[in-house]
């Protein structure tokens, strides 16, 4: 074989070995593009559970202060009065009953001549 031949062979194994480094490198670029926009999904994903969790922990801690509320005898007993209207033995109870009521009339300036017919 020639210089030129061999020359030549080297040029084109040594662009073949280029695509194939590119392509590689390329694949691997890839590849890591797609983990990344991974990654990224999965860290929203964190931040939603984590504002759930926060949520869920103040509800939690909301129904433990009821719970110890209704474990009062004194709540209990207020609770009882205000919706129930209960009353210990011996009380007295006291309504009070609202009415509406006409507004009142001035009949300071009627004529005590005039028939009363008129008036109604």
């Amino acid at each position: 074989m020639s210089n030129k031949m061999q020359a030549r062979i080297k040029r084109r194994s040594f662009r073949w070995l280029n695509l194939l480094a590119i392509l590689v490198v390329l694949f691997f670029c890839l590849r890591i593009g797609g983990q990344i926009r991974e990654y990224r999904a999965l860290q929203g994903q964190v931040v939603y559970y984590q504002d759930q969790l926060t949520l869920a922990q103040a509800e939690y801690d909301q129904q433990l202060k009821k719970m110890e509320l209704l474990n009062n005898d004194s709540y209990i007993e207020r609770m009882a009065r205000e919706r129930l209207g209960m009353v210990k033995e011996g009380e007295e109870v006291v309504s009070i009953v609202k009415i509406d009521l006409p507004d009142y009339v001035d009949n300071s300036n009627i004529n005590a001549d005039a028939a009363p017919e008129a008036y109604l």
